[in-house]
């Protein structure tokens, strides 16, 4: 059985968390059917991997979550569309043996304003889901051959250096 995103949505609103998707195309005018990876407003940062309490948070800079951006990675539509279908998708998750190494993102991939995923990369592959209104987030480990990573540097390699 296949978990998607949509489905953990659903259980988390259940458990009191905010987990609505801000669209771009959230407009009563637009009457026709979008894709997800579509309408959401989809954006990816370089972060720093070491996380800033929100009382330690310089307001000249940003952050997303704990997590100073360092710059953020424009990305084409067809490669953030791929992108988001991976990180959606469960079949890079890795179902046994979870592994013990710790979570040190570098990326942060943006869903509207309610979602953000933590990519953490080898040796350690990593996501993170994190919704603003959840104390406790989820972090899986990702297959060792997962293609995440490699979106991920070509995205950042588009971007340049």
């Amino acid at each position: 059985m296949k978990l998607n995103l949509f489905l953990a949505l659903m259980v988390l609103s259940l458990f009191g968390c905010d987990v609505s998707l801000n669209t771009a195309n959230d407009n009563a005018n637009n009457s026709r059917s979008t894709p997800v990876t579509d309408s959401l407003n989809i954006t990816v940062c370089l972060i720093k991997s070491q996380a800033v309490p929100l009382e330690k948070h310089d307001s000249t800079r940003t952050y997303i979550g704990d997590y100073e951006v360092v710059r953020r990675l424009p990305a084409s539509q067809p490669l953030s569309t791929r992108l988001i279908n991976r990180i959606l998708s469960d079949s890079d998750v890795v179902r046994e043996n979870s592994r013990s190494c710790p979570f040190i993102p570098i990326y942060a991939v943006g869903l509207g304003k309610k979602i953000t995923i933590l990519v953490s990369v080898s040796p350690c592959s990593k996501l993170q889901y994190v919704f603003p209104s959840c104390v406790d987030n989820a972090v899986v480990d990702l297959n060792a051959d997962n293609p995440i990573e490699n979106l991920l540097a070509s995205i950042k390699s588009a971007a340049g250096k």
